[in-house]
């Protein structure tokens, strides 16, 4: 599992890479392009990631126990895929709405944003499947597959950047009318084709594990009636995050304007939203190679530790993973907060010392929460093994009433 994180880390990197290269970390376009990317992302999680995340493991687990165990699954994963497509359609629908609620800009800056949204649209429907099927291999202890599919993914999106700065150079060059459909198309669409190789190749190892799929509409014997709770909560505790991520977003992605309009500072110099989320992708190597996928491993055995009523086993594997966890992630705390901007030259060379000290201060403040965050994920994974989704949504709530 980490081996395979850590190589989609890295591709993810190179991606990265080639992003700043190809449209800048400063400037509208650049800002209209994290926005449109992330919106996916943010409903995605909003409808449907917390509560797969909360409530599909230990139902999976409990499933896979059943003398019927294929049949019932296959009910899941077509619950799963109606749901996520149905929500997929209604939120092309409503894009330009959802642009008006993340972005605030020029009426340019928001017509760009719209048009990179609504081709990164489909990749919520491919990001659902992407856990559901995940999270099946994964109750079953198969990893690779799972971790190592999004490195294609990235690979895939890579070739999308390449061709671009290949054919049209760095972005930040030319005015947002630049902007074509072929253009947009080569950038936010190319992601989306590597979201859906993400999601579809993971069928190969699905089957190889005996798991033939085939739609079956049904809802009886997939335990709704247990899941119920613990996925209003976790809703809950979405929605709580993405109304902070709302006022996050709005802010960063207007903060070029505003300083262009009333204090004539170059948009250029200004760090907005593609600055923080820059920073954002950093902050998430440390965290998404070894606290998430900690807890992906640990989250299938702790449920099966409390569906056989063991709870010493289950309080000795939180234990160790958080004490394993916790010593690495400070490491990687004080490094963020002690030299912020060599590190991003690092890992990100195709941008220049200024926008590196413009992208310091979100890293510093990222990293100083780093250790914090990567328990609370453990720990609340352990709540929805004893499907216990309230005490999450305190801790959600009260962390964000400080935010």
């Amino acid at each position: 599992m980490a081996s395979g994180t850590a190589a989609s880390r890295v591709t993810g990197q190179i991606r990265t890479i080639l992003l700043a290269w190809a449209l800048g970390t400063t400037g509208y376009a650049a800002n209209a392009y994290q926005a449109g990317s992330m919106i996916p992302q943010v409903i995605y999680t909003l409808v449907s990631g917390g509560i797969f995340n909360a409530v599909l493991v230990p139902q999976i687990v409990r499933t896979l126990k059943a003398k019927d165990a294929e049949t019932r699954l296959n009910k899941l994963i077509t619950l799963a895929i109606t749901m996520l497509l149905a929500v997929a359609i209604l939120m092309a629908l409503c894009t330009p709405l959802l642009t008006r609620l993340y972005v605030n800009g020029s009426p340019e800056t928001m017509a760009l944003a719209t048009s990179f949204t609504l081709w990164c649209m489909p990749q919520i429907f491919f990001y659902g499947l992407y856990t559901v099927v995940g999270q099946i291999l994964a109750a079953k202890d198969h990893f690779t597959a799972y971790a190592w599919s999004s490195v294609g993914a990235n690979i895939i999106s890579c070739i999308g950047f390449g061709t671009f700065i290949a054919l049209f150079g760095r972005a930040t060059e030319h005015p947002l009318d630049f902007w074509t459909a072929d253009k947009i198309a080569l950038t936010a669409g190319t992601w989306t084709l590597g979201v859906a190789f993400q999601a579809l190749v993971l069928f190969i190892p699905l089957t190889k594990i005996g798991l033939k799929y085939r739609p079956q509409f049904g809802l009886r014997g997939i335990g709704l009636r247990s899941m119920g709770p613990v996925a209003a909560w976790s809703v809950g505790i979405v929605v709580i995050d993405q109304l902070a991520n709302i006022v996050i977003t709005r802010t960063s992605t207007n903060a070029p304007m505003l300083a262009q309009q009333q204090f004539g500072i170059n948009p250029l110099d200004v760090a907005g939203n593609a600055s923080y989320q820059n920073a954002y992708t950093i902050y998430m190597l440390p965290y998404s190679l070894i606290a998430v996928s900690l807890a992906t491993a640990i989250f299938p055995k702790i449920s099966r530790a409390v569906a056989d009523h063991n709870i010493a086993e289950a309080r000795a594997d939180l234990s160790q993973a958080l004490r394993n966890m916790g010593v690495i992630m400070c490491y990687f705390s004080v490094a963020f907060v002690v030299m912020p901007v060599p590190i991003i030259l690092a890992l990100l060379p195709s941008v220049n010392v200024r926008e590196a000290i413009l992208m310091a201060g979100p890293l510093v403040t990222l990293g100083v929460g780093l250790p914090f965050a990567s328990a609370y994920l453990i720990i609340q994974r352990t709540f929805y093994a004893f499907e216990d989704g309230k005490s999450p949504f305190i801790f959600m709530l009260f962390a964000m009433g400080i935010q």
